[in-house]
């Protein structure tokens, strides 16, 4: 069993500290990986965005470190569900493990991945975490390293687990329903993309929020307000409230808090 030394938790928290302190997404991830390598040294990284889809995870909006746009486009289009690690990428759930753990040298030698993406890279180990919780998936961390640095150790491994769980509230806090694609589009509202409202979903809530009625909002869409209030029913669900005055106190109070965050750069999977 490994444990984490003094000076590692002093690093520890102050990560942790700066990940309570984001409210955008975007900032949240770049600082992150940033951060991560005062205690955890990588060559290369990735920090995507996922969703469960019919039992498949679609990932998409990654940020990445030192790893150009055509590897990275490769990385999601060739190989991210040839790696040897398909089956943790897989589990909705938390957890942190290295490629050596489950792929041998001389296996690693025959595997498309490595020898395909992996090595004209210069990168030789790897280590992945799962970010999620209460059973909503959010995404994934992906280190590697080139083959002069050592593997990731088990005190790496345990770190990053650490930093996971306090990742995992972060996003759950903030986006109780996952995140999905959509909502991410730059120019989204982060209100939307939050509690993972659709573009028409979002529009209504605004509407609410500025203090039109149904019908104010039918005669503005060119909808039934049938529609509007399927809407509404929907958008209620999603934020677990039961009121439009509920919503109104909602959005307005997100508004003056928040804002929109719109700053995501890298596309991920078409």
């Amino acid at each position: 069993m490994s444990f984490i030394r003094t000076k590692q938790w002093e690093k520890i928290n102050e990560i942790v500290y700066s990940i309570n302190e984001k409210t955008k997404l975007a900032q949240l991830r770049e600082d992150f990986l940033r951060q991560l390598t005062t205690i955890i040294p990588y060559k290369c990284a990735i920090f995507d965005l996922g969703r469960v889809y019919n039992t498949r995870i679609q990932y998409f909006l990654p940020v990445s470190k030192n790893i150009g746009e055509e590897y990275l486009a490769d990385y999601y289009r060739k190989f991210k569900w040839a790696e040897p690690s398909l089956f943790f990428f897989s589990r909705s759930n938390s957890n942190v493990f290295r490629e050596s753990d489950f792929i041998n040298e001389k296996n690693r030698f025959k595997d498309l991945f490595y020898l395909n993406w992996m090595c004209p890279q210069d990168i030789h180990f790897a280590m992945s975490t799962n970010i999620s919780y209460e059973g909503v998936y959010f995404g994934s961390i992906n280190l590697w390293r080139d083959q002069e640095a050592s593997d990731f150790s088990d005190n790496e491994m345990e770190m990053l687990a650490t930093l996971n769980e306090h990742l995992s509230l972060w996003f759950y806090r903030f986006y109780p329903n996952g995140v999905s694609k959509e909502c991410c589009n730059e120019g989204t509202d982060d209100f939307a993309m939050r509690y993972n409202l659709t573009s028409r979903e979002s529009t209504v809530a605004q509407m609410i929020g500025s203090g039109k009625d149904v019908a104010e909002i039918a005669d503005a869409l060119y909808i039934s307000e049938s529609t509007v209030n399927k809407h509404l029913y929907s958008i209620f669900r999603k934020l677990q409230i039961n009121t439009r005055t509920e919503l109104v106190r909602l959005y307005l109070g997100y508004k003056e808090t928040d804002g929109a965050d719109t700053n995501y750069n890298v596309a991920g999977e078409e």
